[in-house]
C-alpha cells in the first residue's frame, strides 16, 4: 500500500467569500497545500509514452558521438575511477603528442537531460568554453555543468563538444547525426515530396 503522501494531489484551499468579508484583511489568506514528495509514475512519462528515448545528452569528441547514458571518461590512456557507482564509464583514449591530455583527464556525465564535466585533476587544466562567453579554465577537480553548444578543451587540439540532449538515435551501423529528435512520419496521409527547382 502506498503512503498518503504519494496519492496526493496539489489542493488549494479557500475560504468561502462570505467567511473573507468578516475577516480582517491579510488575516485569513488562500492556503497552498503541497504534498512534500511528489513523484511521477515512469509509465506516464512524456517521452516514454511517445516511444520516444530519454533525452540524454551526448557529446562529440573527434568524428564520434557518445550518449551520456553512461559517464564518458576522456584521456590520453584512461582508466575507470576506483569507485564506481552506477554504470561502468566508457574509456576514450584521444590523441596527446605532446603529452599535454593527462592519462584520464575529464569525465562526463549527465545528471537528467543536462552534461556536466568533471575535472579529474588534470595536470595541465581544462578550459570551457560555453556559447557567447570568454573561454573559462576550471579548477582542478572542479565539477561544472555544461550547456549545449559548449566546447571543453583539454588540450593538445583534443576538444569535446557537447550536444543536445534532443539528438536522433543511430541505427547499428549507421552514422552519427546531430539533428533533432523527429517523430515518427505519419503513415495516414498521403506523402508529399519536394517540388524541383528548375
Amino acid at each position: 500500500m502506498q503512503d498518503d503522501e504519494d496519492q496526493l494531489d496539489d489542493t488549494v484551499l479557500r475560504a468561502s467569500d462570505r467567511r473573507r468579508a468578516t475577516t480582517a484583511p491579510g488575516q485569513l489568506d488562500d492556503t497552498f497545500v503541497r504534498p512534500g514528495r511528489h513523484r511521477t509514475p515512469a509509465s506516464s512519462r512524456p517521452d516514454q509514452e511517445a516511444g520516444l528515448p530519454a533525452a540524454v545528452p551526448s557529446i562529440r569528441i573527434g568524428a564520434r558521438v557518445y550518449r551520456l547514458d553512461r559517464p564518458v571518461v576522456v584521456g590520453r590512456r584512461p582508466g575507470p575511477p576506483r569507485v564506481v557507482q552506477g554504470p561502468v564509464p566508457e574509456l576514450v583514449t584521444v590523441p596527446s603528442p605532446g603529452g599535454v591530455v593527462s592519462s584520464s583527464h575529464v569525465l562526463f556525465h549527465a545528471a537528467g537531460s543536462t552534461a556536466v564535466v568533471d575535472d579529474l585533476h588534470a595536470t595541465n587544466g581544462t578550459v570551457v568554453r560555453a556559447p557567447g562567453a570568454p573561454p573559462h579554465r576550471m579548477p582542478s577537480g572542479a565539477s561544472m555543468v555544461v550547456l549545449t553548444g559548449t566546447v571543453v578543451d583539454i588540450g593538445d587540439g583534443a576538444t569535446i563538444e557537447v550536444l543536445s540532449p534532443y539528438l536522433r538515435s543511430v541505427p547499428p551501423g549507421g552514422r552519427e547525426s546531430s539533428g533533432p529528435l523527429l517523430s515518427p512520419p505519419s503513415t495516414t496521409g498521403p506523402s508529399r515530396t519536394p517540388r524541383e527547382r528548375p
